[in-house]
């Protein structure tokens, strides 16, 4: 991103890193049900879209929990959502 964009960016994809690990903590457990994961789904697709992943931004992959939780998150997105999670080497 451009230098001019990257401020106004980033802290968008940390609102969204939020909102991802608050909508998609039901979908890991039995209790989660489809509502969670549409839910889940949207706040994974909003950081991940366009060509811009906000999983490629290291700051909001810490505030994920690390390279661990993205994981546990990128194989959600795979398999409730059908979504492929941009993150590690296919950022560069």
């Amino acid at each position: 991103l451009p230098r001019s964009e990257e401020r106004s960016y980033f802290p968008l994809c940390s609102q969204l890193a939020l909102r991802a690990a608050s909508e998609c903590a039901p979908t890991w457990s039995p209790r989660g049900g489809k509502a969670h994961a549409l839910a889940c789904c949207d706040a994974i697709h909003r950081m991940n879209r366009d060509g811009v992943s906000c999983f490629c931004d290291e700051e909001v992959v810490g505030g994920l929990g690390g390279r661990e939780a993205l994981s546990e998150l990128a194989s959600v997105a795979s398999d409730a959502c059908g979504l492929r999670v941009r993150m590690g080497e296919s950022c560069k």
